[in-house]
């Protein structure tokens, strides 16, 4: 049974629809489900952050980012924000292609940006470092090889942070941005849903462990 609904699951998300059409599906409604992160802001940029979360797991990057710039507004010094606002910039993890030269930018500005600004915890600090290995050097090194550089990085920090289930849940979503479509083993795959379907009991209400 396990192994059934894992490939289900591999199956919904390398058929995920293009950005544009998954923030057709959510558009027009709150109803977002709640993610817990805790973070090292300030009370005032609380739930600004807590809303880009879980507008980040419904694939509605657009306005993520505006939340996630709503969260930095209200505390300058919300450093995890840019990693958020990176993680938008790339938009959906599962599609094909390869991203754009501007989007890169972008992205690799945000995570310089929370790297200036300093975040206040070494979790923090790594999320935005796992995040940037995504942008970093996109002009020589190519789009694979970044997304397995950040599939690596998402593992040793949801290792590092074992109790932490957004680090396990984006460790999931990565491997299957990573995963080899050679691979007929579909090991990453399995592996991803396998750990979603860990996470999902435990937060029935979390917008992404159930996507």
């Amino acid at each position: 049974m396990q192994v059934l609904s894992t490939l289900a699951f591999a199956a919904v998300v390398l058929s995920a629809p293009a950005p544009g059409q998954q923030d057709h599906q959510h558009a027009n409604t709150e109803k977002l489900g709640t993610v817990r992160f805790a973070t090292s802001c300030t009370p005032a940029a609380q739930p600004p952050f807590a809303r880009a979360m879980a507008l980040l797991h419904s694939f509605e990057f657009a306005p993520a980012i505006e939340s996630f710039t709503a969260a930095e507004k209200a505390d300058p010094g919300c450093a995890i924000a840019e990693w958020g606002i990176a993680l938008s910039r790339w938009g959906n993890p599962f599609a094909a292609g390869i991203k754009p030269p501007a989007l890169l930018e972008a992205g690799r500005a945000a995570t310089s940006k929370g790297n200036a600004i300093g975040a206040k915890t070494d979790r923090e600090r790594d999320y935005i470092a796992a995040a940037n290995q995504l942008f970093a050097d996109f002009e020589k090194v190519d789009q694979p090889t970044r997304l397995r550089a950040y599939r690596d990085a998402m593992a040793t920090l949801a290792a590092k942070y074992a109790d932490d289930p957004e680090a396990s849940a984006f460790y999931a979503v990565a491997l299957v941005a990573a995963n080899d479509p050679t691979d007929r083993t579909y090991a990453n795959l399995l592996k991803a849903g396998a750990i979603l379907e860990r996470l999902a009991p435990t937060q029935p209400d979390h917008p992404g462990f159930v996507h």
